[in-house]
């Protein structure tokens, strides 16, 4: 499954990844910490929308975001699954 790694700061990260639940697909957006051992666990913290929304979603981000802010800053890790189109 592909998976998008924004480190949120040293401690935390936003993970980007797609999930399946009962069946059903989904786009989840979470927070992610980092253990002791330095891999990341899930927090509760985070949000899982249908694929079909995830164009909802992004417009109402994308209110937020001032023209001087990159689409995709230095921090985003991808793997090597995702495409990044701009």
């Amino acid at each position: 499954m592909e998976r998008t790694v924004i480190e949120k700061n040293s401690r935390e990260s936003v993970v980007v990844s797609e999930t399946e639940y009962k069946g059903n697909k989904y786009v989840d957006v979470r927070v992610f910490y980092k253990d002791t051992d330095g891999s990341l666990k899930p927090t509760r913290k985070g949000v899982s929308v249908r694929p079909e929304k995830v164009a909802e979603l992004v417009a109402a981000l994308s209110a937020f975001v001032d023209d001087s802010v990159p689409v995709v800053p230095s921090s985003v890790s991808v793997d090597d699954s995702v495409e990044l189109v701009s």
